[in-house]
């Protein structure tokens, strides 16, 4: 199940650099607003995935929230909780 896991995050990653490659192929990366986030983590070295658990533990609640404006230019890394409603 971890194999199948991690073959689909992968599939994802090369289709979304796809993506960044296109958007800067036509010019329209630095002009662009892209938000980057996910619903929760995974936990295969707990015995259990998606949804349910005994327990909240960082790989379920640590999850991507990276953002990129028109002119960044540099990283920035905050170190405040968020949340999806932190989106909107």
């Amino acid at each position: 199940l971890r194999n199948r896991y991690d073959a689909s995050i992968l599939t994802a990653d090369r289709h979304f650099g796809r993506f960044l490659d296109e958007l800067q192929r036509r010019g329209l990366y630095d002009n662009s607003i892209l938000i980057v986030a996910a619903d929760h983590g995974e936990s295969h070295d707990y015995g259990f995935i998606g949804h349910s658990g005994p327990s909240v533990v960082e790989p379920i609640t640590r999850v991507p929230l990276i953002i990129h404006t028109p002119g960044s230019k540099t990283e920035k890394r905050i170190s405040t909780l968020a949340s999806q409603i932190d989106l909107a």
